[in-house]
């Protein structure tokens, strides 16, 4: 999708506002959890975050991620989401490929993510993008990873 750009964003009204603005394409929405108040304070203050943008006030999805972990060289992805009418437009995969590139410029060596078990359409999106199983967390979650 030529028109989408990506944006590194750091300012931390910023990016609440873009949460905010694409939270409803989680099945289980980033500030409606328990601990949203956590996540929110570890994104808002650690973690690298790209946005996808059509215009320049209209965020169309983002990525949350983390690659900052020098011992293990394992990267995390904490959210990655775009909104429905721009879902199956290349969006998603850009987000993807930054993180990716981001985090093996970083001297990671491994990104991995936790996905809901029911979540068919991003289970597939990540296998496409390479990501196995790695660990099954529960019921309701499994752990997917790649080597860089």
């Amino acid at each position: 999708m030529e028109h989408v750009k990506l944006k590194v964003i750091e300012d931390k009204e910023e990016k609440i506002q873009i949460i905010k603005q694409c939270d409803s394409v989680f099945p289980i929405r980033l500030l409606e959890r328990p601990d949203s108040s956590e996540i929110m304070k570890k994104i808002i203050n650690y973690a690298c975050f790209y946005a996808a943008f059509v215009s320049e006030k209209d965020p169309v999805g983002y990525v949350a991620f983390y690659a900052n972990d020098i011992k293990k060289k394992i990267a995390y992805i904490s959210n990655i989401g775009v909104k429905l009418e721009y879902q199956h437009h290349h969006v998603g995969s850009l987000l993807m490929k930054k993180s990716l590139e981001v985090a093996k410029d970083r001297g990671m060596l491994m990104i991995r993510l936790e996905v809901l078990s029911t979540n068919e359409k991003a289970i597939a999106f990540y296998k496409h993008w390479g990501f196995d199983f790695e660990l099954l967390e529960g019921i309701d979650t499994y752990y997917m990873s790649r080597y860089l």
